[in-house]
């Protein structure tokens, strides 16, 4: 579809297409009963929708994550949003990645996925207390305490 002169209903398609996890079709429905002035078939609206949402996918691995080889500047940038605000949402995370990162106009759900394995990758098991969960994790637990007893360093550095 040529969007020339209706920047404004595609913005307000893609804002759908980024809200929505509905089929192709009943993006073009709730699209088309948003835009009464636009009578186009259904039909041609999913396709576009279908294209729209291809385009928005970001580079995904066989396993279904997404592809950071050729990311790795985004993918830090995640991981510092992670790390600076464990307790964020994986909704919240996606959107400053996307705020971000404007020209990759992927589908947030996709990122929020991703941000949701990402934290659990990178963040410790906890306990229901709130405390780390160090099960398996002995050795790194003597380590730290070691540091700790020795106070040469700061909290942080340690």
């Amino acid at each position: 579809i040529d969007w020339t002169g209706l920047e404004r209903a595609h913005r307000d398609l893609v804002t759908i297409i980024q809200s929505d996890s509905d089929g192709d079709a009943a993006v073009a429905q709730q699209f088309l009963a948003s835009h009464s002035a636009i009578e186009w078939p259904e039909t041609i609206l999913a396709r576009e929708v279908k294209r729209m949402r291809d385009e928005m996918l970001p580079p995904m691995t066989r396993d279904g994550r997404i592809d950071w080889s050729s990311l790795r500047d985004e993918r830090s940038f995640l991981v510092k949003a992670i790390q600076l605000d464990p307790s964020a949402s994986s909704e919240a995370l996606a959107r400053r990645f996307l705020e971000e990162f404007t020209a990759l106009n992927w589908l947030e759900i996709v990122l929020v996925e991703e941000a949701g394995r990402i934290a659990e990758d990178i963040l410790p098991r906890m306990r229901h207390d709130g405390r780390i969960d160090w099960t398996g994790l002995e050795y790194a637990r003597t380590n730290l305490l070691q540091r700790i007893q020795s106070g040469k360093d700061g909290d942080l550095n340690i």
